[in-house]
């Protein structure tokens, strides 16, 4: 994986001490935010795979924010096991968003590459079929790193990367102008690394002092 990053001309201080309240008192509520938005930089990005590095606080707003002002777009949240309160908030900000959970896809033994490859397969089909669209998704991935795939050994190297190469190429960001927005917890380094290596954008996000400070880095 290559650590040769070239940062864009993106640094944005936006004061969030508004939303916050409105988002913590209506229990993340999504609001009108007339200011300029970090999405309006964002969606400059038309497609491709974003690896969102943000502290929890900071999601939610961040999130909403490429939702709420990417209305040409439709958006999917997909959240794995143990990140049902995060994808909540998410999904305040998001309210049309469709809202998909994952079982805990890691306890399940898969036999072979080809099965790893079919649940990815399976995982982008239903995202398409309830989203009733294949073009301009924005799909948000909240506990991408507890999804993995395992073997009768425990944890699969091979077994996940099929998966999520399956995944990866029926969204198919380039041809279908779909944007995949990634963020892993601590539960599995070595996913998040393979994950990081597959992205062709990272943004930092950090929610200090009522204040969102984001960076965008291009690979």
């Amino acid at each position: 994986m290559s650590q040769n990053l070239r940062k864009t001309n993106i640094h944005i201080i936006k004061n969030y001490a508004q939303k916050i309240k409105t988002i913590t008192d209506l229990c993340l509520k999504p609001i009108n935010w007339h200011n300029d938005s970090v999405a309006e930089k964002i969606s400059a990005l038309n497609d491709g795979i974003v690896f969102t590095k943000s502290n929890e606080s900071a999601l939610p707003f961040l999130f909403s924010d490429i939702c709420e002002n990417d209305g040409e777009r439709k958006q999917a949240i997909v959240y794995s096991f143990g990140h049902y309160e995060v994808a909540r908030k998410v999904k305040s900000g998001c309210n049309s968003a469709g809202f998909f959970s994952l079982a805990n896809i890691e306890s399940s033994i898969t036999a072979d590459a080809r099965h790893a490859r079919n649940l990815g397969y399976q995982l982008a089909s239903e995202v398409f079929a309830s989203m009733m669209a294949i073009e301009s998704l924005d799909i948000f991935i909240v506990g991408a790193d507890r999804i993995f795939i395992s073997d009768r050994k425990g944890y699969s190297r091979r077994y996940t990367e099929e998966f999520w190469n399956a995944f990866v190429s029926s969204i198919n960001c380039s041809r279908n102008q779909n944007r995949i927005f990634l963020y892993c917890g601590a539960e599995n380094e070595e996913v998040t690394r393979y994950l990081l290596s597959l992205s062709t954008h990272i943004i930092s996000a950090d929610l200090v002092d009522d204040a969102m400070d984001i960076q965008i880095t291009r690979k």
